[in-house]
């Protein structure tokens, strides 16, 4: 995947090819094609070994499924539960489970050296004393089977204390914070089963944290009227050095997968996000200003700071290094989500969903052929194939896709178009790289390996 700046006549030359094909070209025209390299051999990477099974070394243990928050927008609640979280089955995974996960992950993971354990819920540290279990008993198999394990956790922070920073800290776990904002929007979002707002609770247990474990990051909601940029800039202040923002998604657990229905605060989440793109161009200026002028600083703060800047970076290096991604993530591939029961699902976002189950850590194959499958190739009504930007989006979270349009190979159209307004913008940023622009960029680890904000590890 590669962006190139184009002289009106080579743009001329490509509106006419599309009402004709490739082989009516001059051969005039093909120079002039060639000195863009629009013309390339197909790739002729090998699908079948790309869409093969893989194995599985990550898992989301759902240690609790029981949650001391209700967030309005929860994707984990039921209908009608008193609290979010629950994912269809309020409860605490058995030790026996747990260490039925652990021995099924290291079976799964083959020769692979390296496993991740991801600790989820609800909120997970309910269950500490079973954490605490887990990790003494899967660092003894690791050892025993020769394999090295990456933890993680994401929570709210609510029940954090000094004993429970410590031992995070101890084990290397990798922390994200579930937080929206500042007061009003956390207020908002994310109070207490009894109405409550949790930022006064939470503001104190975060910076303890903060203090200790410098590198956590936080993960953020925008829904109904937050405040994109003020949410960022609140949490930024409050000394989280990444901030992953990302839209509310409909739950698979209090309407039918099939049903196209997502909710009118979800919806006005999103035209937030389709707002800020407003803003995104001239973040951009400042972005591609702060390379030329090699301001680290400044572009720092812009990642830190900026809606969309560590987005824009991120695909600008794709057309950079021509990379191309077929997978949005490792959903049902090298990830799997596992309930408190022991019930395997694509990733932790679908626990709870019952038509999505793939498996049990107790008995048989999994049943995970649809995610080894990539979306790009599909005829989903979106036209994905011919998308330009479908190396970027990979076809979109699976589980987004199935709150909006009932089918996890079926991209939201709205969220569509807003990926090729920042896909857009970061190729106009790549093609007034310089080669020196690029080695400043790699240089101080500007460009670097992404993970997906939802991304539990």
């Amino acid at each position: 995947m590669s962006a190139f700046a184009a002289s009106e006549k080579q743009i001329n030359l490509l509106h006419s090819l599309q009402s004709r094909s490739l082989e009516t070209a001059s051969a005039e025209e093909i120079k002039v094609l060639n000195e863009i390299n629009m013309i390339t051999n197909r790739d002729n990477q090998d699908f079948e070994e790309l869409t093969s099974k893989v194995d599985i070394y990550k898992i989301a243990l759902f240690i609790s499924q029981d949650c001391n928050f209700n967030c309005v927008y929860c994707y984990g609640a039921e209908e009608g539960s008193p609290v979010g979280g629950t994912y269809g089955k309020r409860g605490h995974m058995s030790a026996i489970t747990a260490r039925s996960a652990i021995d099924w992950l290291i079976t799964a993971s083959g020769e692979l050296d390296t496993i991740a354990i991801g600790f989820f819920g609800g909120e997970p540290l309910l269950n500490f004393q079973g954490m605490q279990d887990i990790v003494e008993y899967a660092n003894k198999q690791a050892n025993k089977h020769d394999k090295k394990i990456k933890y993680s956790i994401t929570t709210n922070a609510s029940l954090l204390d000094e004993d429970k920073i410590h031992f995070l800290k101890d084990n290397d776990v990798h922390v994200t914070v579930s937080m929206d904002g500042g007061r009003r929007i956390q207020d908002s979002q994310r109070p207490l089963p009894n109405g409550r707002g949790t930022y006064e609770l939470i503001e104190p247990k975060v910076k303890a944290l903060l203090k200790e474990i410098p590198e956590t990051v936080c993960r953020g909601t925008v829904f109904n009227d937050a405040d994109v940029f003020q949410a960022e800039q609140d949490l930024s202040k409050l000394g989280f050095k990444q901030v992953y923002l990302t839209v509310a998604s409909p739950s698979l657990l209090k309407q039918p997968e099939k049903e196209i229905n997502t909710s009118s605060k979800v919806e006005e989440g999103l035209h937030r996000f389709h707002y800020s793109m407003q803003k995104a161009k001239d973040e951009a200026y400042q972005i591609l200003k702060a390379i030329k002028s090699r301001d680290s600083l400044q572009l720092n703060q812009l990642i830190v700071n900026g809606a969309w800047a560590r987005k824009i970076i991120r695909y600008s290096e794709q057309f950079v290094q021509q990379q191309k991604t077929h997978f949005p993530c490792g959903a049902g591939r090298h990830y799997v989500g596992v309930s408190a029961s022991g019930d395997i699902y694509p990733c932790h976002r679908f626990v709870g969903a019952e038509s999505t189950k793939i498996g049990s850590i107790f008995k048989g194959e999994l049943n995970r052929s649809k995610y080894h499958q990539t979306t790009l190739h599909k005829d989903n009504g979106n036209n994905c194939s011919s998308c330009f930007a479908k190396y970027v989006c990979s076809g979109g979270c699976h589980h987004d896709n199935m709150g909006a349009t009932g089918d996890v190979h079926g991209p939201d159209p709205e969220m569509c178009d807003l990926i090729r307004e920042v896909v857009e913008v970061s190729a106009l940023i790549s093609i007034k790289l310089t080669n020196q622009d690029k080695e400043y960029l790699e240089s101080n680890k500007f460009y670097q390996p992404y993970n997906c904000p939802l991304d539990i590890f």
